[in-house]
């Protein structure tokens, strides 16, 4: 309230000097005006001290105009003051003692009043300069927020466009490789071939699941992990009489860690298919994903003939595997048979929460 009053005020205080003081004159002759008809009502002096009407006219113009005009005002008010104090009939040696002090006192409490005014009224400017520059700072923060938010907005667009892409791009090349895998008579050539295509995949999966955020890009272990082996069981499983399931605890992970867990459970689910049931043996895989007492586990489960790793440690999947493990600061460990069970435990990563 009082800041909007001091802005609409401004233009007085920007008037011609003469003009102010001629402002600052007139107000205190309406107080004189004020005076003089309430001299008629025969009050005694005690009781209609002079600085009780003239200070309102001292505040005023010290309030509505600037240099010196309060000033001004307490001297033309003084002198209009001695008005009521000097009787005509009397000479001028009668002027009494008592009406002396009452006009140094008026004088003082006006040039007082005049004085703390003028400083209210530059702190209040003041104040009023420091909160428009304010104003202007929150405006212009908020345009350059708006400005950094529609940034970051075009941004996550154009990274969740190229994310398609990529996803898009590594399906086809995967699905060209694994139509000329059917037409490829060498079978180990043939079964690199789809291993590679199953790799490409999972690739895919994964930037198919990003979740774009400013921060990074994250996936959601459980929602990944299980639609993965859902891909899995077409791909590798194929109509064999083999049930391949996966049960996923509920985490937050980055991109790149997703890439490595899908490409270790890819490579041991299809190890899992090869070489623990024969062509037409029935069977059971099961993937898990859950909390460990440091970070995560992996684990693998089927009940299959099982298979030492020792065996195939020199294979190119097997120095693949240990190779991920590695990248995960995790460890690996091998048990059976009956069946094989392969788990891997990882601690977290620095700066993602274990659940959503």
């Amino acid at each position: 309230m009082t800041v909007e009053m001091l802005q609409r005020l401004q233009p007085l205080r920007s008037l011609p000097l003469l003009v102010q003081y001629g402002a600052s004159a007139l107000i205190a002759l309406a107080f004189f005006g004020l005076r003089y008809l309430l001299g008629g009502l025969d009050l005694e002096p005690s009781q209609l001290p002079l600085f009780m009407l003239f200070i309102p006219a001292v505040i005023l113009a010290a309030f509505l105009f600037d240099r010196g005009s309060g000033y001004f005002a307490v001297l033309v008010s003084a002198g209009l003051g001695l008005y009521f104090m000097l009787d005509p009939r009397q000479p001028l040696d009668a002027f009494r003692l008592g009406d002396a002090t009452s006009l140094a006192a008026f004088i003082v409490a006006g040039l007082f009043a005049v004085a703390i005014v003028q400083t209210l009224r530059r702190n209040l400017d003041l104040l009023v300069e420091r909160s428009g520059r304010l104003a202007r700072s929150c405006a212009e923060l908020e345009a350059q927020v708006l400005g950094l938010e529609a940034g970051d907005a075009q941004k996550e667009l154009l990274l969740s466009d190229i994310n398609h892409r990529i996803k898009n791009q590594l399906q086809v090349v995967a699905g060209y490789m694994l139509i000329g895998q059917r037409d490829i008579a060498d079978e180990r050539a043939a079964e690199l071939l789809g291993t590679a295509a199953n790799r490409l995949k999972v690739l895919a999966r994964v930037y198919d699941r990003l979740q774009l955020r400013r921060e990074t890009t994250t996936v959601s272990a459980r929602g990944f992990v299980e639609e993965m082996v859902n891909d899995l069981q077409p791909s590798l499983i194929g109509l064999r009489p083999i049930v391949l399931r996966a049960e996923a605890e509920e985490a937050e992970m980055s991109s790149g860690r997703a890439v490595t867990i899908g490409l270790m459970i890819n490579e041991l689910v299809t190890n899992a298919v090869r070489f623990a049931f024969a062509e037409d043996e029935p069977g059971n895989i099961f993937v898990y994903f859950r909390r460990a007492e440091d970070g995560f586990s992996l684990e693998v489960i089927d009940d299959g003939r099982g298979f030492r790793s020792e065996a195939r440690s020199g294979s190119v999947g097997q120095r693949m595997l240990r190779g991920l493990v590695a990248q995960l600061e995790g460890t690996i460990i091998w048990s059976g048979p009956p069946g094989t069970r392969v788990t891997v435990t990882f601690p977290a990563e620095t700066g993602f929460s274990e659940t959503e």
